[in-house]
């Protein structure tokens, strides 16, 4: 089992709250590319920037 992470770049102005979403994925073939089988969840919206905030992603869908 394989656990992949991605993470992106946000360019933002400072005087706003950035929210964005995490998604994460388990995968039973080890690859990085969604295969039918592998398990996703996400969690949204997630002010970035929160240190003392902790995220829980749901692992709830699986690809078909």
């Amino acid at each position: 089992m394989a656990i992949t992470t991605w993470t992106g770049m946000l360019l933002t102005m400072q005087s706003a709250p950035v929210t964005s979403a995490i998604e994460a994925s388990i995968s039973s073939s080890g690859e990085a590319t969604p295969q039918p089988g592998d398990l996703v969840g996400e969690a949204r919206p997630v002010t970035l920037g929160e240190a003392d905030s902790p995220v829980e992603v749901t692992i709830d869908r699986i690809i078909e």
